[in-house]
This record gives structure tokens, C-alpha cells and sequence, in this order.
């Protein structure tokens, strides 16, 4: 290379270049031999995306690192942390998967592992070594398993960050080829005083696992001392979040926001659920999202009393209510929201009855959420209103006692308040509900009724379903509605639904 940068100072020398120029040519053929380097998006390549010190966008090098750093002083505060001097940690990528032969599905990382390395190629392992050797005034080690560099595949599918883009540009102190992976286990991290941190009975990556098992439990060279589960500590630290994740989640509601409000706007009766769906698409994406963060429920009438609806073939009727449940990815952060309103963008008298009340206990639920309190506690919350709500709907009967109350409510809304928000939709998923809500984590309020035809209720209100959904950040302050441009109230939404198609 310095041959290659010694001949152009010599021809720029000759044609009376400026060395000022020359050094500006020498750094643009740096860039883009770093940049031919990697599989994924650098400031280098995508300054329109990212900062420089970025290892995806929004987020840093250093908050990177900080995350293992962080893991490390959660696993010592374990009671095999303490007592224990020797651990390695193992942490794989998600895989690619195929629809059918060689078309690929979008890739999408496994979200610990993405969390941990900023890495978005598949076939790839992180290992993280605590009091091993060779380490003078490091607390920990990370060696790095990929797929090398391959021209022939890259030509094919783009470039590839190999084992010399894993140090360079994101850090880990080693790495390796991902089909050395056993052998540098044997030869390494073979200690019988080690214990292991490793989710083999939920993997991500099924072929990598049995690799990996092969070597824990199938070969007897391979000595270690007992093997943890990981997966959990990885998630009551992404449990919070930190500045540039909130962030980029308060951008990702802002898109979700501008999508529901466009797809409202383009709502007419004798149109199919799907033509709203690809509209939310469209409009997310053009936006900046990467995705939709699942597949929507776009339900016309009674659809919306199936919860998890998502054929979305249905035509939209005059005098219907549509129950839209979206989101969007935005450089690895989800959003999700759920909006009603009605077809031909005017509430019925039953429907504005149901609607209201919806509305009143959501925000009431919204509220509540504040540091210290629970997704269960929120929960008890809504069914409590519910009771009484009901009850003066007519939707269950006066009169009962209360465990009996609670089970008709629990017929009419039969799923949880919320959940908790972050990398994934429903985030973190190893962390129960009823841990005490702190400042900088991110969950959903969105209770729901759910009026199916064969209940004993008031005839005007079957076949409704309502879900009101925001998404929420905790502070000592109070809760922050993330989702707060995506129209709810009965005025807005009659005002704005059709507007796009009269």
C-alpha cells in the first residue's frame, strides 16, 4: 500500500498537484478500501445514515462497548459471578433463512447479539472471555467468529466485513473464520474451572448451537464447570434505555405516527384491508423505517375481534369500524400503536359510546404509569375500570360479585394491559411483568374490547372490536407518550379519515 500511495505522490509531484490534494486522494482511497471492508452501512459509506463513530445509526462505538462493559458487572454481581473467577460468554447471530431456493428472506439480527456488537451479517459468534490469560489490565477478551471474506459469494451478496472489518471497525480484540469456531473452543477456552454463560436450549441459530453443544457435551477434551443461562442478563440491560435509544425511538414513533395518519386519510369504504396496509408501508418507509416491525392488523368490523388478525383480505364497509395494529423498525428500534376509527369517517352512536369509554380508560392507564409501579399493577388498573365501565354499558351484568365481574371482563378484554418495547415489539421477553417500572424503560397501555356476536350484550354493540394503543416512556417526571402525533381523539379522527380520497 505505501508503494501504491508513494507513485501517486510522485505523478502529483510531476503534474504540480498540491500536497494538500494529494492528502485528500490518499484519505478517499483509504475510505473506500475501509468501506469495500464491510457488510454494513459506516459513516464512510453512509454519511446521509451515520455519524463516523457510528456502528449503526444513532449508535456509537463507545455505547457499544459500554454495553459489554455493563454485562460483565451484571454477571459479577451473580452469585456464580462472585464467587467464581473464570467465565466465558457465548453469543450467536441469527441465521439467514430462505423462502424457497436461493431467495432469501430480509435479514433481520438476532436483537442480544445485535445489542452486544452492532453486527448485522448472519453465521457469526461473539465470545467474551473474563479471567482467562493474557490479558494484563483488560477485564474481559472478545474474540469474534464470522464468515471470511469471499469474492466469489460477495459478488453475489454484497460485501462482507470478514475477520479483519471485526477488529478494525468494530473492535473485538480477535477474530477468526466462523468454521474455526470448535477448534479455538477446544484450544482456548478448555478450562474446567470456566463456567460458561450460554442459552443452548433457546439458540438463535440452530446449526452454530449444535456446533457449539458438540463441543460443550460431546467431546470429552472439552472441560468447563457448569453452563448458565445469558440470554436474561443481556435483557435487564436493554430493559433500560439510554439516550441515543430513546432517540431513535422517539423517531420511530414519529414515523409510525405519520404513517397511521396518512393510511386514516386514505380510508374509504370498498377498498381491501391490504390496499391500507401497503399504504402504512409505503409511507413508514418513505419516512426512513426499515421495515414494519410485524405484520399488521388491518381489521374491518368483527375481524377486529381476532386479536392477532393479519390476512387483512377483507373489503372495508360504510359503518364499519377499522382497528389498524402497526409499527415501524427504524435502525433497530420498534414502535407499535393501534388506532380505530370509522370507515366512512363518522362514529355511530354505539360506536362513539364504546370508543369514549376506550379512550377514558386509556388514558386514565397512561397515567398511572409511573416509576415504581408495574405492568401487572397497570393491569389490575384497567380491569378495575373495566368493571365499572362495563357494567354501565350494560356489557355484564350489575349485581355480581367481584371475582365474578373480573372473569366477564376478562372475556371482553382477554389480553395483558402492555408489554415492554424496545429492539423487539414485545422486548425482552425473559423479564417478568410485575418488575417495578424505572425511568428509561418503554412499554405499551393499550387495553381493548372485544364484542364477538355470540355474547350476551346489548345487540348495537356486537361485532365491535377497540384497541387504543400508545407507546410509552417512563421518567421521573411522568410518563412521556412517545406516539403522541398519532391522532386518537373522536373530532381528529373524523376530521382526517377520507380526506386523502374525497
Amino acid at each position: 500500500m505505501a508503494g501504491r500511495y508513494t507513485k501517486i505522490l510522485e505523478f502529483c509531484r510531476y503534474a504540480g498537484i498540491s500536497g494538500s490534494l494529494v492528502c485528500r486522494q490518499k484519505l478517499h482511497t483509504c475510505q473506500a478500501v475501509q468501506a469495500h471492508l464491510l457488510g454494513q452501512p459506516t459513516g464512510l459509506t453512509h454519511p446521509h445514515l451515520m455519524q463516523e463513530n457510528e456502528i449503526t445509526p444513532g449508535i456509537s462505538s463507545n455505547e457499544y462497548a459500554q454495553r459489554r462493559d455493563n454485562l460483565i458487572k451484571v454477571l459479577r454481581n451473580t452469585h456464580y459471578g462472585k464467587l467464581h473467577e473464570k467465565h466465558i460468554l457465548i453469543f450467536s447471530s441469527s441465521p439467514e433463512y430462505f423462502m424457497g431456493p436461493d431467495v432469501p428472506y430480509p435479514f433481520r439480527q438476532n436483537s442480544n447479539f445485535l445489542y452486544l456488537t452492532g453486527y448485522q451479517e448472519p453465521d457469526s459468534v461473539l465470545i467474551v472471555e473474563i479471567g482467562g490469560n493474557n490479558m494484563p489490565g483488560q477485564k474481559y477478551k472478545t474474540t469474534f467468529f464470522t464468515r471470511p471474506r469471499d469474492p466469489s459469494r460477495e459478488i453475489w451478496d454484497g460485501p462482507r466485513s470478514g475477520t479483519e472489518g471485526a477488529i478494525e471497525h468494530f473492535g473485538f480484540h480477535k477474530a477468526h473464520p466462523i468454521s474455526k469456531l470448535p477448534q479455538i473452543m477446544l484450544e482456548r477456552f478448555n478450562d474446567k474451572n470456566c463456567h460458561i454463560w450460554y442459552d443452548h436450549m433457546d439458540p438463535p441459530h440452530p446449526l452454530i448451537n449444535k456446533e457449539i453443544t458438540d463441543v460443550l457435551f460431546n467431546n470429552a477434551k472439552f472441560k468447563f464447570s457448569r453452563i448458565h443461562r445469558v440470554g436474561h442478563l443481556v435483557e435487564l440491560l436493554r430493559l433500560v434505555k439510554s439516550p441515543a435509544e430513546i432517540s431513535l425511538l422517539k423517531k420511530c414513533s414519529s414515523i409510525t405516527a405519520q404513517g397511521f395518519i396518512k393510511t386514516m386519510a386514505r380510508t374509504k369504504a370498498g377498498i381491501q384491508e391490504s390496499q391500507l396496509h401497503n399504504i402504512m408501508e409505503y409511507e413508514c418507509k418513505k419516512l426512513g423505517a426499515d421495515r414494519l416491525s410485524f405484520p399488521p392488523v388491518v381489521a374491518t368490523g368483527s375481524m377486529a375481534n381476532t386479536l392477532h388478525y393479519v390476512s387483512n383480505n377483507h373489503i372495508l364497509r360504510d359503518g364499519e369500524l377499522l382497528l389498524v395494529d402497526s409499527g415501524c423498525e427504524y435502525n433497530g428500534y420498534s414502535s407499535d400503536t393501534t388506532r380505530v376509527w370509522p370507515v366512512n369517517s363518522k362514529f355511530t352512536k354505539p360506536q362513539r359510546q364504546l370508543y369514549e369509554v376506550m379512550l377514558k380508560i386509556q388514558k386514565n392507564c397512561i397515567k398511572l404509569c409511573q416509576v415504581g409501579s408495574s405492568l401487572d399493577k397497570l393491569y389490575q388498573a384497567m380491569i378495575f375500570m373495566m368493571e365499572e365501565d362495563f357494567e354501565a354499558l350494560k356489557l355484564i351484568p350489575k349485581g355480581l360479585q367481584r371475582h365474578q365481574k373480573q372473569q366477564l371482563v376478562r372475556k371482553l378484554c382477554p389480553h395483558h394491559i402492555g408489554h415492554y418495547l424496545g429492539m423487539d415489539v414485545h422486548d425482552v421477553s425473559s423479564v417478568g411483568k410485575n418488575l417495578p417500572l424505572s425511568e428509561g424503560m418503554v412499554i405499551t397501555i393499550e387495553p381493548g374490547l372485544y364484542v364477538r356476536d355470540g355474547m350476551d350484550v346489548p345487540a348495537r354493540y356486537k361485532g365491535t372490536g377497540i384497541r387504543i394503543e400508545d407507546d410509552i416512556l417512563i421518567t421521573q417526571k411522568g410518563p412521556v407518550v412517545l406516539t403522541s402525533e398519532c391522532l386518537k381523539e373522536i373530532d381528529e379522527l373524523e376530521n382526517i379519515v377520507g380526506t386523502a380520497v374525497k
